[in-house]
């Protein structure tokens, strides 16, 4: 049957046919040329591969791009790629939301990260005890205690 409006050609398309400067048809790899006035193509995303994440030890998927949670983190702590850095199907409006949502995923981390030194430099230093006192004791006072 003849190639009706709305038709999906066959890939691979070998050229197109244009006069006038308008399209009138589509040449496909075996050569047989299909009438057509427009033709819409799918923009492709492929991933950046200048090795940023590889040589940082980020994990990718067989298409080759970083593995990441809903937040964009990568398999590499303190790494993230959010938006289409990850996902392929991720337009402009999706990808600039993922840039606050990665942003507060690292807010979140590095907050964590104070918290749990804090709570480290807590119990090594343990400062409430009678050595810790004494210790600051000295530190304000000196020589110069009375009474403590």
């Amino acid at each position: 049957r003849p190639a009706r409006p709305g038709d999906r050609l066959p890939r691979p398309q070998r050229g197109r046919q244009v006069d006038d400067d308008h399209l009138t048809g589509v040449e496909l790899a075996g050569g047989r040329i299909v009438s057509r006035t427009a033709v819409f193509v799918r923009p492709g995303n492929l991933p950046h591969d200048d090795g940023l994440l590889a040589g940082l030890g980020c994990d990718f998927n067989d298409a080759g791009f970083p593995i990441v949670d809903t937040t964009g983190r990568t398999s590499v702590p303190g790494v993230w790629a959010p938006g289409n850095v990850a996902d392929p199907r991720a337009q402009v409006i999706t990808s600039v939301g993922a840039g606050p949502a990665a942003a507060i995923a690292v807010d979140a981390d590095l907050v964590q990260e104070d918290a749990d030194g804090a709570s480290a430099d807590l119990e090594a230093h343990r400062p409430f005890s009678a050595e810790a006192e004494a210790r600051v004791g000295d530190l304000v006072a000196g020589d110069r205690r009375h009474g403590f």
